[in-house]
């Protein structure tokens, strides 16, 4: 009895493995009926014919949609080819049919690729403006503005709108944009530098960012101070642009002269004598012969270019 058991026994797990083979077999089965079924339509269903929609108006692909009772799927596409709200692309594609409730997906042209703006500062205006129009940019407004750092004539900023905008930004091609160039420095205005020691003067000029010459001839005939502005030019009140020249003259101390012996000389050599030192012969006293003595007189500290009367001898 204990024998038959023995061999009983090691058949038991081969009559469990079928069975478990046959539950698979019959779950896959089951499986591939609700595949079969879910991919079917259900009754009743209507499938209308696909046309070829590329070109339309997404605006006549939603009507027919709508109306076969289709899920319309729009994918948004920049392109410079096709116009805003054309259709590009469809699937399914044309000559075929989808049945109602399944799924059209088309892409819409939604107008022309983004344009990165141009970094124009620091450009000449005809520079920036040849860059903003081959990037499809359009300048509404050129604006000047002083700048102390900036030359003449670049561009100190882009506008759109009236926000700064930099390089390398994506705008609209078309976009309406403003530009604000330097018109240089701030003109100075000249100060009145008349009756102001030169040292001051050039201080003042410098501030100015102004430069400055001093006329060779110094102004004799001046009241003023030695070294003291008598003159400038130009003259105050008046703009001009920053490192402008202004010429200045100052008042000055005649050199001195001392008064040459010109006794027992004849008139004209007494002259030419004077002059050689820096005098003049203002006026020539009645007499005959060589002369006899001057005013100033001989040795006399006079300023140079100061007159000399010639004095003769009388005869009496």
């Amino acid at each position: 009895m204990d024998q038959c058991d023995e061999e009983e026994f090691p058949g038991k797990p081969s009559s469990n493995r079928g069975w478990l083979l046959l539950l698979t077999v019959f779950a896959f089965v089951i499986a591939l009926g609700a595949l079969a079924v879910s991919s079917v339509d259900p009754p009743g269903t209507s499938i209308h014919a696909i046309a070829d929609y590329k070109g339309h108006t997404i605006g006549e692909v939603r009507a027919i949609a709508e109306k076969n009772l289709w899920v319309l799927d729009e994918d948004q596409v920049r392109t410079d080819l096709v116009p805003e709200g054309l259709v590009l692309m469809q699937n399914p594609s044309d000559g075929q049919g989808l049945a109602e409730g399944k799924l059209l997906s088309v892409e819409v042209s939604s107008g022309p690729l983004l344009r990165l703006t141009p970094h124009v500062p620091g450009l000449l205006l005809d520079q920036a403006r040849m860059r903003l129009e081959v990037r499809g940019f359009e300048i509404d407004e050129v604006e000047r503005r002083y700048s102390e750092e900036i030359a003449d004539g670049q561009v100190l900023e882009l506008l759109i709108g009236e926000k700064v905008t930099y390089g390398g930004l994506l705008n609209e091609p078309g976009t309406r944009v403003s530009l604000i160039v330097s018109a240089g420095p701030v003109p100075r205005v000249i100060p009145n530098l008349i009756n102001t020691s030169l040292e001051d003067a050039t201080k003042i000029l410098a501030g100015l960012q102004l430069a400055v010459v001093v006329n060779e001839k110094k102004d004799f005939d001046s009241i003023l101070p030695n070294e003291f502005v008598t003159k400038q030019t130009p003259v105050s009140g008046l703009s001009v642009a920053r490192n402008s020249l202004v010429e200045l003259t100052i008042a000055g101390t005649s050199p001195m002269v001392e008064v040459p012996d010109v006794s027992g000389l004849e008139a004209d050599e007494a002259a030419e004598m004077l002059k050689k030192v820096g005098l003049v012969v203002e006026k020539f006293e009645s007499g005959v012969g060589p002369v006899e003595e001057t005013f100033p007189t001989t040795g006399a500290l006079i300023d140079l270019g100061s007159p000399v009367v010639l004095k003769f001898d009388t005869g009496q």
